[in-house]
């Protein structure tokens, strides 16, 4: 979850629940089989493909540095049967993060979040995380351009926001698919207080295609 103040994206903030909160979990395969992904397919020439993300490369674009998601991602997968990703991790200029990066607790729970459940959707695809120097917006835009001009990459992924300004639109061109590029869907998280926060970007860019969260009830199913 992540905290605005007009105009500055800041650091990931966990909310303490009431106590009287009964916390509960879901597993990828109640997710994906409520939401119908496990039985998605596609018939090619060659027969029928599953649609698991298999040959695509799904971007995550993150601030700071997280020293462990390799092992953590490797544990959650472990946890949920999954198969381990084809999973790189550069910086905002697509180069190896050095081992003096620096990190942040929120943004590291952030990443694991994102990289865990991108996985856990796709769990074909490949997984490219690119880490942002900062969580200041032109980092974050830098990475967001090393991530749309990476061959393979077909989504680029944003879980953060900030509050809408008179010259948002100025950024709208880095979610745009550059030329020669396959097609790129840009997704960006629509805040987490509802209506309550006003609109966010980039999710309001009309470039952007913006989620939000929903309530999934279980059947015994």
């Amino acid at each position: 979850m992540k905290n605005r103040r007009r105009g500055l994206c800041l650091r990931p903030q966990i909310d303490l629940l009431d106590e009287r909160c009964l916390l509960s979990s879901l597993t990828p395969a109640q997710v994906t089989a409520a939401y119908g992904l496990n039985a998605i397919e596609f018939t090619t020439s060659s027969g029928t493909v599953k649609g698991d993300g298999s040959g695509e490369t799904i971007a995550l674009i993150e601030a700071y540095n997280d020293p462990t998601i390799t092992s953590d991602l490797h544990t959650f997968d472990q946890a949920f049967n999954l198969p381990d990703p084809n999973l790189t991790v550069v910086n905002q200029a697509g180069n190896a993060v050095s081992a003096t990066a620096p990190t942040n607790s929120g943004w590291t729970e952030e990443e694991s979040l994102d990289v865990e459940w991108a996985h856990a959707i796709a769990p074909g695809a490949n997984i490219l995380v690119v880490e942002a120097n900062s969580q200041n917006i032109q980092d974050l835009l830098t990475a967001v351009n090393t991530a749309r001009n990476t061959p393979g990459v077909v989504a680029v992924s944003m879980s953060w926001d900030f509050s809408e300004t008179p010259n948002e639109t100025s950024y709208d061109p880095y979610f745009t698919t550059p030329s020669g590029h396959q097609g790129i869907t840009f997704i960006a998280s629509s805040g987490d207080d509802g209506s309550l926060a006003g609109a966010s970007y980039p999710a309001a860019s009309p470039n952007v295609l913006s989620v939000g969260g929903t309530t999934l009830l279980l059947s015994s199913s």
